[in-house]
């Protein structure tokens, strides 16, 4: 009978040991399987005679000598006890022991079966560990750990929830958790809490939380995972991330971005940033357009391949002033896309990445061709100023000499001659001082019209009795309405600008011809012109002639004299009156000036209050 326990135990994985008090020993092992021979690691034959007291833990002993004494006394004690038990190599082990009442060689002895549940106990130490670390965890972290069920009510979350968002848990906990997503997220947080529930959403998932009571609303990221009992989804697991700081901090970086971007953009500057390989990474507007380049072509591009020699002579240059100050400034020629050289003004300042000890280059580029453009017009301007106001100076200083030291010996109309050449030239200097005068006037803004009635036929016949002086080989027509009433406006002005029109036909018409002045008048405005039948303007030069310094290409290569200023300030003075000035033309067949001024108005259509300055 005692073997077959031993077996039927034995197959179930306990031990058996027989115990039997022996003389005045308690508990003597009298018989013990080779499985209690295994658990305490001992050879066939050391347990018997030994006290199964002798291998239980000291912490476990008292406990255990009491249990086995209640037991022998036939009293109720509980069926199962684990304790722990020292083998012979000095190990502990844990076991699972039950005793019961038996007789052996007519005595009362103990069955005791032992079961090692080491495995078990190391297991359910590590889970226990592992549900502490956890609870930490989620007592501890800057985060919510939360849970659903699978109708999405919520059943579970962490005390930080009332840290982090300043509501208590419990507000939460039994209510549906799409109740608190903000409405404008709720379709797509839907959808991802779907695939998550169905193990199909591996990437993070961002809304906003509406807390219950405030409507307080926080941005969160969410991470999820379905939760199974078997093969069955029964809810979901996440964790809450506030981010709104976040969300906050990268609006804020998104903002200053396109602010930074419309600045970038609204610049007429080019603005480009270039790697240190010398490739571009970015550009605005203001580059494409300056460069010539389409926005696709110039990002990726060399800007190695866009500098002439001219700017690679002053590389080292630059590259000494970047070392020194982090920034360079140059004039510098660069290559548009259509192969034609720019001047540019450029200032580069360079952005070193201290982690990496690569650099960046931001590079400002400003289109200088139109500067470089005026100063060599204004150095033009002046060297024709210069000769203009020579040239009439040498006839006058001549005339005056010539009569101061011949004077005796010249007869009346020799020094009648010389003194209509002086004045004459007087004419001419002082016609061209008024001009630099009204142009600065304008440029100061003190220009002053004194409006009053004028008599149109005698202004223009005055203008070209002034003008006829200059040549004899042209023939001045005058066509004007007969019966036109007084216009308003200021005369002085009103002549000058009829006479630089006219000394503009003469100019432009060198073979002689007609010079014709005729008006028109619709009941508003009149309209003066003035026209000749000389070499004409070409398209590309009337669209320049009403500008600073400009004069036809057609006179530079003939060589017509003029500092190119009568007909800027016929604009300024046809505008102050609140007219406009055109020209019509064609190569070889003229050119016909025209200027409009308000009939009936007795003010400028350039109405605003002026004060009187100097002389006019």
């Amino acid at each position: 009978m005692y073997r077959l326990l031993v077996e039927t135990a034995s197959r179930a994985g306990e031990g058996v040991a027989l115990l039997q008090d022996v003389d005045d020993r308690v508990g003597v092992i009298v018989a013990a399987s080779k499985e209690i021979e295994r658990i305490l690691g001992c050879r066939k034959g050391e347990l018997v005679g030994t006290t199964f007291a002798s291998f239980v833990h000291s912490s476990d002993l008292p406990a255990m000598v009491n249990r086995y004494r209640q037991r022998q006394k036939g009293r109720s004690v509980a069926a199962r006890q684990e304790i722990q038990l020292l083998r012979c190599d000095g190990c502990e082990v844990h076991v699972e022991i039950r005793s019961t009442m038996t007789e052996y060689n007519g005595k009362p002895a103990t069955l005791v079966f032992a079961r090692d549940i080491s495995h078990h106990k190391e297991i359910e130490r590590r889970v226990l560990e592992s549900e502490d670390k956890y609870r930490h965890l989620v007592e501890n972290i800057d985060a919510v750990v939360y849970s659903v069920d699978a109708a999405g009510v919520t059943t579970y979350i962490s005390p930080t929830f009332e840290s982090i968002f300043r509501h208590s848990e419990s507000e939460l906990v039994g209510k549906p958790f799409a109740d608190f997503i903000h409405p404008e997220d709720l379709p797509g947080s839907m959808e991802k809490f779907g695939k998550a529930m169905s193990g199909r959403l591996d990437e993070p998932w961002e809304c906003r939380m509406v807390m219950p009571g405030s409507g307080e609303a926080f941005w969160v990221q969410g991470f999820n995972r379905p939760v199974y009992v078997g093969n069955a989804i029964v809810g979901m697991q996440g964790v809450l991330v506030d981010i709104t700081n976040r969300k906050k901090a990268d609006e804020e970086t998104r903002r200053a971005e396109e602010r930074y971007r419309t600045l970038v953009e609204s610049s007429p500057d080019g603005i480009l940033t270039v790697a240190s390989t010398g490739h571009i990474i970015d550009c605005n507007n203001g580059a494409c357009s300056l460069l010539g380049y389409p926005v696709e072509r110039l990002r990726g591009a060399d800007m190695r391949d866009m500098v002439t020699g001219k700017t690679m002579e002053i590389q080292s240059s630059v590259r000494a002033d970047l070392d020194a100050t982090g920034v360079a400034e140059a004039e510098v020629e660069l290559v548009r896309f259509d192969g034609r050289k720019i001047p540019v003004w450029a200032k580069i300042v360079e952005l070193k990445d201290s982690g990496q000890g690569s650099f960046q280059l931001m590079v400002y580029l400003r289109d200088i061709e139109r500067r470089k453009k005026m100063d060599e017009l204004k150095d033009e301007f002046i060297g024709l100023v210069s000769h203009e106001l020579r040239s009439p100076l040498t006839v006058i200083m001549g005339a005056l000499k010539t009569a101061l030291a011949d004077g005796a010996h010249l007869s009346k109309e020799e020094m009648r001659q010389l003194l209509e050449d002086a004045s004459f030239e007087t004419d001419s200097l002082s016609h061209l001082l008024e001009n630099l005068l009204e142009l600065s006037r304008v440029r100061a803004d003190r220009l002053s019209l004194y409006v009053t009635p004028v008599n149109l036929q005698a202004v223009v016949q005055k203008a070209v009795d002034q003008v006829r002086r200059q040549s004899s080989r042209h023939r001045f027509v005058v066509d004007l309405p007969g019966e036109l009433p007084p216009i308003h406006a200021d005369e002085l002005r009103l002549g000058r600008i009829l006479y630089n029109l006219l000394e503009n036909g003469v100019n432009y018409s060198p073979d002689g011809g007609d010079i014709r002045v005729f008006a028109e008048g619709d009941g508003q405005m009149l309209t003066i012109s003035v026209s000749d039948q000389g070499m004409g303007i070409s398209p590309e030069d009337q669209t320049r002639l009403f500008q600073p310094f400009e004069r036809a290409e057609v006179t530079k290569i003939g060589g017509i004299g003029g500092a190119g200023l009568g007909l800027l300030v016929c604009r300024r003075l046809v505008e102050a009156h609140g007219g406009k000035i055109g020209v019509k033309s064609e190569l070889g067949k003229g050119a016909t000036f025209f200027f409009t001024l308000p009939f009936d108005s007795r003010k400028p259509a350039r109405a605003r209050p002026r004060r009187r300055v100097g002389p006019s």
